[in-house]
């Protein structure tokens, strides 16, 4: 009996050989036929957009794996900022993996969820 094995999705092969061969080699390739497969388009969000640039095409099977990686890899490259970042993969409307970019500072306006205005101390002294 034949073992499956998981097949790969074939991307930026063109790419790979030009920047492997520094542009000398050239590539013939012969169709092979089209074959029905279960693919998903993985989206990544920061902040709750869409990043398109980074959105990528992915068995489904391999899908959180590959959305994970992702969102760690772009934990670790991105700079902290002033606020925090939500990176998120997800697959239509389910989030698959979930990464939290930490701020510099905590954020002392904002208490419980809600947004304070300034300190009650002051007006308790007098």
């Amino acid at each position: 009996p034949l073992l499956s094995t998981p097949k790969k999705v074939v991307t930026d092969l063109h790419s790979s050989v030009k920047n492997a061969t520094s542009g000398y080699a050239t590539l013939n390739t012969v169709e092979a036929g089209v074959q029905a497969e279960d693919l998903v388009k993985v989206d990544v969000l920061l902040n709750g957009e869409v990043c398109e640039p980074l959105s990528f095409v992915a068995h489904r099977q391999d899908a959180q794996a590959q959305g994970r990686r992702v969102a760690k890899r772009l934990k670790e490259e991105l700079d902290r900022q002033q606020f925090d970042v939500i990176l998120q993969a997800c697959i239509g409307s389910k989030i698959i993996a979930r990464e939290r970019l930490a701020a510099y500072r905590k954020d002392v306006l904002t208490k419980s969820g809600k947004t304070v205005g300034g300190g009650t101390c002051r007006a308790r002294r007098s």
